[in-house]
């Protein structure tokens, strides 16, 4: 989703670097400069050269991990969010080993600070980040004549906006305000005042429905304090059998805390996630965007975590592996996972019931990879005759329609694309005016998030969100059909005349977009229209079918 959060911000490294000197003088200014030009690219050929020769040199490392940042953001303007997120990893390394080598360096901390709390929480970043600029403020606090109001009121900033990310109110206003008493004006003073009235809108404004108040809880209150690790596991199995995946959580989460080596605790976790996850898109999306995605990918971690536990337990291997290949491609996991599967698919020692599990994944594991390929291409190739094959692959997969009686339209379409993740779609019916009637059909995340992440923009306009009910898990490559019973948000039953359906698609990551409409004369004898949008809407046919 949104840009600014699925990736690195470019890091000013002017305002992080507080003139730390060293050996690597020449190649560090070298770098800079290149900068200046807009030459990434040869400014981190720059630095990689210096740092083979200086190889413990953590400023050098500090300074590549800033243009890799700044790399990592050009990429994710292009769409290459492959790109972006190798960038991006390859910055926390350089910043890892800068505090192996320096635990007490103030611009890698503060740096690594910076990085975590700009890339998505479930690159699982974010606790060490807070607490790498939790760690850069008590060096500052020691020597506070050393750096400048305008350097402390970034450092404040930015720990800020970590605490805001781990709901961490308090801590977010106090941040801010500290902030402000070093600065007050500037872009870092700005991003403070904005974060102190986004904390007071939101404990001002209402929630954005009352179905909100329904929703499961997800503080520590859950489950009570004081209980010890067997304790906590044993209320989390409680809490699975009565499907309350998130106090489940809590507890498991709480378990690990207290002992980390437990790896049934960290499977257990992982379940409990990815039973809350799987179902589906609600009301807490509106509050958090990310809420479902973050999910997922603590799962993953936790799943991960238990893995390294017992890499040689064959079950957890699998579970593992089936992850690494079901994650999306920017996390970088796929070819980790099919080697795995490879090898378990091969492994007489194995029974017969893994070793067809472990080959079946692996066959989704190629056809996924297969289809990233062919995603990948038609984005950077689209005139390319080739692209043209790969939209004729995809076909008129065929389903079933609803089925339906009486008066109504029929309205079926096919979607002539798959992407690395299923399309947000929407189909609604418009009068002859152009005025909105009814939503038929939209996307979870879509009709959930509404204003907070627009993706599906004609809909935002003319829906304005309005999903009369029938938002419902995102459809992907095929055909599907909905129906209207011509009746608007009231339920009463519309005039006869004109009327037009109207499909919006917008797939992730490719940036790929289709809208169609077609008309149909409600009353009177049957009629049918179909149009074509060809290779993303290859087909939108509506039937008019009146009473028999």
């Amino acid at each position: 989703m949104k840009r600014k959060r699925t990736v690195v911000l470019a890091i000013l490294f002017s305002a992080i670097l507080y003139g730390r000197q060293g050996t690597s003088d020449e190649a560090m200014q070298e770098a800079q400069s290149l900068r200046s030009q807009g030459k990434s690219g040869e400014a981190i050929e720059v630095l990689q050269r210096a740092i083979r020769q200086f190889p413990r040199n953590p400023d050098i490392r500090t300074q590549l991990a800033s243009v890799l940042g700044e790399a990592a953001g050009s990429a994710a303007n292009t769409g290459d969010f492959s790109a972006a997120m190798a960038h991006t990893n390859a910055g926390f390394a350089q910043l890892d080993t800068a505090l192996a080598l320096d635990p007490n360096h103030f611009n890698a901390s503060f740096a690594y600070g910076v990085f975590a709390v700009n890339v998505p929480v479930f690159m699982g970043r974010l606790e060490g980040g807070v607490g790498r600029m939790e760690k850069a403020k008590s060096l500052m606090e020691a020597n506070p004549s050393a750096i400048s109001p305008e350097q402390k009121t970034a450092l404040y900033r930015y720990l800020g906006q970590g605490y805001r990310m781990q709901n961490r109110m308090e801590d977010a206003e106090s941040a801010w305000k500290r902030a402000l008493m070093y600065s007050s004006s500037g872009q870092d003073a700005d991003a403070a005042r904005q974060g102190l009235e986004g904390i007071k809108k939101e404990r001002a404004a209402a929630l954005p429905s009352a179905a909100m108040e329904q929703l499961p809880a997800t503080g520590s209150e859950s489950v009570p304090s004081g209980q010890d690790a067997a304790s906590l596991v044993k209320t989390g199995r409680v809490r699975l059998s009565e499907k309350k995946w998130t106090e489940a959580a809590d507890a498991f989460r709480k378990a690990v805390r207290q002992d980390s080596s437990d790896a049934e605790a960290f499977l257990l976790l992982a379940r409990a996630l990815s039973e809350e996850a799987a179902i589906g898109y609600d009301e807490r999306v509106y509050k958090d965007q990310t809420w479902r995605t973050n999910l997922a990918f603590e799962a993953s971690r936790t799943l991960e975590r238990a893995h390294r536990l017992h890499p040689d337990n064959p079950e957890i291997r699998l579970l593992y592996a089936i992850m690494c290949v079901q994650m999306p491609f920017f996390v970088g996991k796929m070819d980790e996972g099919l080697s795995i599967l490879e090898s378990m698919s091969r492994d007489a020692n194995l029974s017969d019931s893994l070793r067809a599990e472990a080959t079946y994944e692996l066959g989704f594991g190629f056809r996924k990879k297969g289809r990233g390929i062919w995603a990948d291409f038609v984005k950077n190739n689209p005139d390319a005759g080739q692209a043209s094959l790969v939209y004729r692959e995809y076909g008129l997969r065929e389903s079933a329609p609803k089925p339906a009686a009486g008066e109504r339209v029929q309205v079926q379409f096919h979607l002539g694309f798959q992407d690395e993740l299923e399309p947000q779609t929407a189909l609604w019916v418009e009068d002859a005016d152009g005025k909105f009637v009814k939503t038929l059909y939209v996307s979870g995340f879509s009709g959930f998030a509404k204003e907070k992440q627009v993706v599906l923009p004609e809909f935002a306009k003319r829906a304005k969100f309005q999903t009369d009910g029938n938002t419902g898990a995102s459809v992907d490559w095929g055909k599907h059909s909905y129906v209207w019973d011509l009746t608007g948000p009231s339920g009463k039953r519309v005039r006869p005349g004109v009327y037009t359906v109207v499909l919006e698609v917008s797939w992730w990551p490719s940036m790929r977009y289709e809208s169609a409409g077609a008309k149909i004369s409600v009353g009177g004898k049957a009629s049918e229209k179909t149009v074509s949008r060809d290779p993303f809407i290859p087909r939108l046919r509506v039937q008019y079918m009146p009473k028999l």
